[in-house]
């Protein structure tokens, strides 16, 4: 060595150099605390690398002269610290793995999205699933289909009948309103018995129907696809039931029905007379059921373009790219993607799908987009809600849709998730009935407590603070972690995606 050098006792911590390139070298020291200080103060690079230039000089072991130099190597500083991460090989596929009994692996999922965004020109992402350039478009199931009455301003009369407000429009039908409104055809026979009808105190018709019949009708005639009052998993116990019309009904289906569809429990308890369930409530599950069903089954093409009108695709929501699926490792699928799921591979591509071109008029809930202006939307976070286990993330190029949801889970779960409680649950369930309705047919949609208040429309099936069965568990998971990951957003707005990847 030349009289200019000095050995170093390698003692794999205190004195270990990072050697970046160049004359740029490192101390592991250095490097390590700002890794102990981003999780706790979520100090930017350069707020970190001021403070330690500053720390220098004051201890006399950098002279002013050579500050502005050093300040002007930031960008050295974070490379090293991402290289020092890499080079520790963390076992990130341990740490976003689902550590449930095997048999509930990766069944029930908790997602949102978090404004953890990246500058869009270091931005580069694209799809590796989207189908293939001779596909054929596949149709969904029919909007009409899936709703208990087809006619808009009927179920908007029924909804008013039944004590709901509607719009600007109050509670109660005037007379003309509820005369025609009973005597028009197209209102289910199956609803008869249950139109009628007394003046309240401001002279308008409200059902005299008790508590229980009004919020199970309000829920079928709401604009939610009515599999969300009747999910499939409890449609072979009540076909059983309603096939014995004169059958005691049999205690355990019943209690079923209070876990997993707890208004349709409600109701039928609530209607049993002496255990035997009477022929008007018979006779409106009956055609509930046939509603539901109708939900998981694909249209034929030519009944589908009949139900549907041709649109310009929308912003932010594109088809997917003409590409296959990647075999790379997950780091470089992240790189080219956004997308990290190292446990979840991609299982299939997307298919090509009529409901990208064509519109069936659905109304829906409205989630407003945040403005990001020169940034991306940020992460889309997926948890497991039984161990609380982080199981990857997307880095969203376009905002938040169920667009974003339906390419993680179609592409990454050979089978539907059991459970998926997300605050867009709502729009995210007709998506995927209008894409692959048979493959969603067993999983089902919900919506935590905080987020429901804000949804005035919707179907209270999607409510989990309806289902007993969820008091177990933390509906708020999503939302604690994302309030951890919010701190790292100075760090991640100036970075490029691998960097991101590492924070």
């Amino acid at each position: 060595m030349c009289g200019a050098c000095v050995y170093f006792k390698f003692d794999d911590h205190a004195e270990g150099l990072l050697h970046l390139r160049g004359p740029f070298v490192f101390t592991h020291e250095i490097l390590e605390l700002y890794s102990l200080q981003l999780p706790r103060s979520a100090m930017p690079f350069d707020t970190f690398w001021s403070n330690t230039t500053n720390v220098y000089v004051a201890r006399g072991l950098l002279p002013p002269s050579r500050v502005d130099f050093v300040l002007k190597k930031r960008d050295e500083f974070q490379e090293a610290w991402v290289n020092f991460i890499c080079l520790q090989q963390p076992s990130y596929g341990l740490a976003f793995q689902c550590v449930c009994p095997e048999d509930d692996q990766y069944k029930d999922i908790i997602v949102d999205g978090i404004e953890l965004s990246l500058q869009r020109q270091r931005s580069q992402l694209w799809s590796t699933w989207g189908p293939g350039v001779d596909e054929i478009p596949r149709p969904g199931s029919l909007h009409k289909d899936r709703m208990f009455i087809v006619n808009r301003q009927e179920r908007h009369l029924l909804r008013r009948l039944f004590g709901k407000d509607v719009g600007n429009t109050h509670a109660g039908l005037s007379h003309d309103e509820y005369g025609g409104l009973v005597a028009r055809y197209t209102v289910h026979s199956s609803l008869s018995p249950y139109l009628a009808a007394d003046l309240n105190g401001d002279g308008r018709f409200l059902a005299c129907v008790r508590p229980h019949v009004r919020s199970f009708i309000l829920e079928l005639i709401s604009e939610s696809p009515v599999c969300a009052v009747l999910p499939h998993v409890i449609h072979r116990d009540l076909e059983q039931v309603l096939s014995n019309p004169s059958m005691m009904l049999p205690a355990p289906v019943i209690k079923d029905f209070e876990v997993k569809a707890p208004l349709l429990g409600k109701f039928i308890v609530g209607e049993a007379l002496a255990m035997v369930l009477p022929t008007p409530a018979n006779r409106l599950l009956v055609h509930a059921l046939a509603v539901a069903k109708k939900c998981f089954i694909p249209a034929n093409i030519s009944e589908y373009k009949c139900s549907a009108q041709t649109r310009v695709n929308r912003p932010g929501e594109p088809l997917g790219e003409m590409r296959s699926p990647i075999s790379a490792g997950s780091m470089e699928e992240t790189v080219q993607t956004g997308t990290y799921f190292p446990n979840r591979p991609v299982v299939r591509s997307i298919g090509r799908y009529m409901a990208d071109s064509w519109s069936q008029g659905c109304r829906s809930c409205t989630k407003h987009p945040y403005d990001t202006r020169n940034l991306t939307p940020g992460l889309l976070v997926v948890h497991c809600l039984n161990c609380w286990a982080c199981l990857g993330f997307h880095m969203m190029p376009h905002h938040e849709s169920p667009r974003t949801l339906f390419d993680i889970l179609y592409t990454r779960w050979a089978v539907a998730p059991r459970f998926v409680v997300y605050d867009n649950s709502c729009n995210s369930q007709i998506f995927f009935l209008n894409r692959e309705p048979e493959w969603v047919r067993d999983c089902q949609f919900f919506i935590d407590k905080m987020h429901f208040k804000g949804h005035v429309g919707c179907c209270q099936s999607y409510n989990i603070e309806q289902y007993p069965t969820f008091s177990q568990f933390n509906s708020q998971l999503a939302e604690q972690r994302n309030s951890r990951l919010a701190l790292l957003k100075k760090q991640c707005a100036y970075v490029v995606v691998v960097h991101s990847s590492t924070i």
